[in-house]
């Protein structure tokens, strides 16, 4: 059975007690009470969980991913507005992440109106009371459905490339390096672009992250940014990219991950580039004819800030002769 686990935020406990106005008169345990009812006639379980301290709500995002949850819906309350602590733990999941709202919070004030969890989330309810709460489980259950099936093998898959996969070698981007020619320390600056408009509309598109802070001027310019701003994983794809051009290149291989921060916003007609360096290499255990290695970036603006950054690991080919054939690493 399918298991999706719903996330009260901060002040959340006093519903029923705390600006009827908005939130009416129902408790939480009320609102508990009907998701469970909903999860029963949809043949799912939900777990709900409600902190206010944010170090809480942190780890138990952790502990969602560990427990690979199907979807997780989330009222994150005032955090909504400013805990990129709280965003970084969502983003680390691969589930459906439904964000929602009792309240319509761009008919309130200013601040309300920024959410820095949309841009990571599938999709976002607000206005509804309670139905907000009924609304996004129904969402969170159909989006893990879709991702589901979207995810099944079928017969017009392509092989992905993987340690096992056999490459021609003979054919591969001049100057591109195998693992054993590259040396810890090494350092690369690569070109550098100009956001436009386009390009995150472009994103936007791709993405389905229509959220107005990035794709209304007018919306923008009535926000604290005072004008739009890319999404963050715009910035992270940006980054990706970017190190493909860079002069100092790897043989095609197999990325095993990012770990990415977001510092400062990124803004129409930035000038970004990327400064990158290898950290560490390490031979594959269990694949001798691979090597790892971690990468540090730095998205860096045209005034010298770094907007974001963090570490890619990669698995790349390592050269024929440098592989005893037959002989596994300890």
């Amino acid at each position: 059975m399918k298991k999706f686990l719903m996330l009260h935020g901060i002040n959340h406990n006093m519903f029923g007690k705390r600006e009827p106005k908005y939130y009416g008169t129902i408790t939480l345990q009320q609102i508990d009470s009907k998701l469970r009812s909903l999860a029963s006639e949809l043949g799912v379980q939900v777990e709900s969980y409600q902190t206010n301290h944010e170090g809480e709500m942190v780890e138990r995002v952790h502990r969602a991913f560990i427990d690979k949850v199907d979807g997780v819906i989330i009222n994150a309350g005032a955090w909504t507005h400013y805990s990129y602590g709280l965003h970084d733990a969502l983003a680390i999941l691969t589930v459906p992440i439904v964000e929602i709202h009792m309240s319509n919070n761009h008919a309130r004030d200013a601040f309300r109106q920024v959410s820095v969890i949309s841009e990571i989330a599938k999709g976002y309810i607000a206005g509804f009371g309670v139905d907000s709460y009924l609304l996004g489980l129904r969402a969170a259950v159909n989006a893990s459905s879709s991702a589901q099936s979207d995810n099944s093998p079928s017969s017009t898959d392509l092989t992905p490339v993987t340690p096992n996969t056999p490459i021609d070698k003979s054919n591969t981007t001049s100057g591109a390096k195998f693992w054993d020619d590259a040396r810890e320390g090494d350092q690369c600056i690569t070109p550098s672009i100009k956001v436009t408009g386009e390009m995150i509309d472009l994103y936007a598109e791709v993405s389905g992250d229509h959220t107005l802070l990035h794709v209304d001027e007018e919306y923008a310019r009535n926000s604290h940014f005072g004008q739009r701003v890319a999404h963050g994983l715009y910035g992270l794809s940006v980054a990706d990219g970017l190190k493909c051009q860079a002069d100092y290149k790897f043989l095609p291989g197999m990325s095993l991950g990012w770990t990415w921060d977001f510092l400062l916003p990124i803004y129409i007609n930035d000038e970004l580039h990327v400064e990158f360096k290898v950290e560490t290499m390490r031979p594959s255990k269990s694949k001798p004819d691979w090597g790892i290695v971690d990468i540090p970036c730095k998205l860096i603006n045209q005034h010298g800030a770094v907007v974001q950054r963090g570490v890619h690991k990669l698995m790349i080919p390592r050269r024929p002769s440098a592989v005893t054939p037959g002989h596994a690493l300890p």
